[in-house]
């Protein structure tokens, strides 16, 4: 796994698969993964505090905090 300091840890079910979000509280990054440990993209997000995934328009999004902003990235799988 990508992450050094686990700060925060989120598993939600969406569309019949299982995610979980990780908060790097070192770096200050999200990492997303899969049940099954495989990343669920091949990269990390800015964020911190809190993070959930929820989908919009058929699409993946990740909602985090970014220097007291809320911030919303939409994934591509």
């Amino acid at each position: 796994l990508d992450f050094v300091n686990k700060e925060y840890c989120d598993v939600q079910n969406i569309d019949g698969g299982t995610y979980i979000s990780v908060i790097d509280g070192l770096e200050n990054n999200v990492y997303l993964y899969q049940l099954d440990g495989r990343k669920l993209i091949d990269r990390s997000f800015e964020g911190g505090k809190k993070c959930m995934l929820n989908v919009k328009d058929s699409k993946l999004v990740l909602t985090t905090i970014v220097d007291n902003y809320l911030i919303q990235y939409y994934l591509n799988q």
